[in-house]
């Protein structure tokens, strides 16, 4: 059966999947307007594993002075960093930011007759001391010893640890081969509908990428075609097998600011207590997806 359909030059023929239409004399028609032509939309998806994971920790110091603050959250950050380094080489990518601020004394507010209000006493003499933040968020490609790396971070007490997110970074052999998985759906759809037609298939007019149709808007969900790849069927945990817990390795390591002041920490005893803080994490494989719409001629 042939499915027929007068095209307008205002584009407003649809079809779903895969459409033959008729042709036009109209010189000032496209190409494949002017023979017998079928649209196909490709669709496909990939599944890979992710290739990139991020987290974050931030250091709290207080102190009489803003420096002396910034000193004990800063030793903290920078010791962490260096064992992070350590660990994880060329891996891992760094960035550090430092805030400070005053705190004051706190005084009580009368508000009704049965209720009071807490608020700070913000002025020079009612000042206490100062409170530094140094935060510290980390991007690593190695996804296997990523645990490891954040247990160095986790071995210093951070006063805040964000959760372990991992995201994919697709590159463009990636993107090539979910477009290529797309068009070669087209192809397939097109074909499809030539051979119910009892034609044959000829050569690619036209081709585009994106989600709407060559010759109109496209009604309905598109299709679940999925190309999965190998990296699919591997489940990756990281983390690593501890050799003493976390409280062990707690009461070996001085963290007073008094020690972490004087330099009795190193960078060796943080990787060493590294292992104890692993915390292992699976991850998912992210979907990559591509649609294009192809018009082929009709020999």
């Amino acid at each position: 059966m042939k499915f027929t359909h007068a095209l307008a030059l205002s584009g407003a023929a649809v079809c779903l999947t895969a459409c033959q239409f008729e042709t036009t004399s109209d010189p000032s028609a496209p190409i494949w307007a002017r023979e017998q032509s079928i649209e196909a939309i490709g669709r496909a998806s990939i599944e890979v594993l992710p290739n990139r994971a991020e987290f974050g920790v931030s250091y709290r110091a207080q102190a009489a002075t803003a420096a002396e603050a910034n000193a004990l959250a800063i030793t903290r950050a920078n010791l962490a960093v260096e064992a992070m380094r350590e660990i994880g080489e060329d891996a891992v990518r760094i960035t550090t930011s430092i805030d400070v601020e005053p705190f004051y004394e706190q005084v009580r507010i009368q508000v009704s007759e049965f209720e009071e209000a807490v608020e700070e006493n913000i002025h020079p003499n009612a000042l206490i001391g100062y409170v530094a933040i140094a935060s510290v968020d980390v991007e690593s490609s190695d996804l296997e010893g990523v645990a490891t790396l954040r247990g160095a971070a986790l071995a210093l007490g951070p006063s805040e640890a964000g959760s372990v997110r991992f995201f994919l970074d697709a590159g463009v052999e990636l993107q090539r081969t979910v477009f290529a998985a797309a068009v070669a759906d087209a192809q397939a759809r097109a074909e499809i509908v030539a051979q119910t037609s009892g034609d044959q298939l000829g050569s690619l007019l036209v081709l585009r990428e994106g989600t709407q149709s060559c010759l109109g808007q496209v009604y309905g969900a598109p299709g679940q075609d999925a190309l999965r790849s190998d990296a699919s069927d591997r489940i990756v945990v990281t983390g690593s097998r501890i050799r003493r817990t976390a409280y062990e390795a707690v009461s070996e390591l001085d963290l007073t600011d008094s020690s972490l002041a004087t330099g009795s920490i190193s960078v060796d005893d943080i990787v060493e207590a590294a292992e104890a803080f692993t915390v292992a994490s699976d991850f998912d494989p992210h979907r990559m997806t591509a649609r294009v719409c192809a018009i082929y001629a009709v020999e």
